[in-house]
């Protein structure tokens, strides 16, 4: 790889440390992931995550525009929890 949960690590550390984020918790999962087991699941990781990070690999696989039935689901339920 990359590094890219590496580093998504060390930045939720610093978040946390500088008080941006009320704990030091980092929940990780992939777009694919979440697609194939639905919104029930990306709640159950959004919920374990809050006041911390949510890291989400690939994110772009959730494509709401080409997979109306999978994806745009737990986008739609990303966008509402972003707001």
């Amino acid at each position: 790889g990359t590094g890219k949960t590496t580093v998504a690590r060390l930045f939720a550390k610093i978040l946390c440390d500088s008080g941006l984020r009320e704990r030091n918790t980092f929940v990780e999962t992939s777009g694919q992931d979440l697609k194939e087991a639905g919104v029930d699941e990306f709640k159950k990781n959004a919920n374990a995550a809050m006041g911390g990070c949510l890291f989400m690999d690939e994110a772009y696989t959730l494509d709401p525009v080409g997979d109306k039935f999978k994806g745009a689901p737990v986008a739609n339920e990303l966008l509402t929890l972003a707001e």
